[in-house]
């Protein structure tokens, strides 16, 4: 056994994998922790604070801190961002996977966001990607109404 006393989580749960044990702190830390030893893979300082606990997905760790930005990186022994994604709204609590959706609570709205169908995807037929995320500026969607992400390029994952 082990023990881990330098960075230490004040709200947000430690992430365990099998291979990492991933730290979120109020100060802007994560630290990737070896999971068998205990010792320290990698530490980054990111501009803000975070209170969501980190998420793995397949191969890939989203961790949310208070300013809204997702950071998406890879659950590896060394630190490699894939993505950032601002949700445009701070965001206090960690986001939720299931049946082929996000859902992540920001301070004000329930965004929930889902991989697009190949006829919704204008990249498949060659537009632009769009510069802003899809729920900035749009109405909240009617009842039964589906949000579908308009900029799918900061989302890279096949959600299962």
């Amino acid at each position: 056994m082990w023990q881990y006393d330098d960075v230490l989580p004040e709200i947000a749960s430690p992430l365990a994998t099998q291979h990492h044990c991933f730290i979120a702190t109020t100060s802007g830390e994560i630290v990737c922790l070896d999971a068998e030893t205990g010792k320290e893979k990698w530490w980054h300082l990111f501009d803000t604070e975070f209170r969501a606990s980190p998420v793995q997905v397949g191969d890939r760790v989203y961790a949310i801190d208070v300013e809204g930005v997702v950071h998406i990186f890879r659950a590896a022994a060394t630190y490699q961002e894939i993505a950032t994604i601002e949700m445009g709204e701070p965001v206090y609590a960690t986001p939720a996977f299931t049946g082929g959706r996000i859902f992540i609570r920001g301070e004000k709205t329930l965004h929930c966001i889902r991989k697009r169908t190949a006829s919704e995807d204008p990249f498949q037929r060659g537009a632009a990607a769009p510069t802003a995320m899809a729920r900035k500026g749009q109405g909240t969607p009617a009842d039964g109404e589906d949000k579908v992400a308009e900029n799918l390029p900061w989302l890279p994952m096949e959600l299962q």
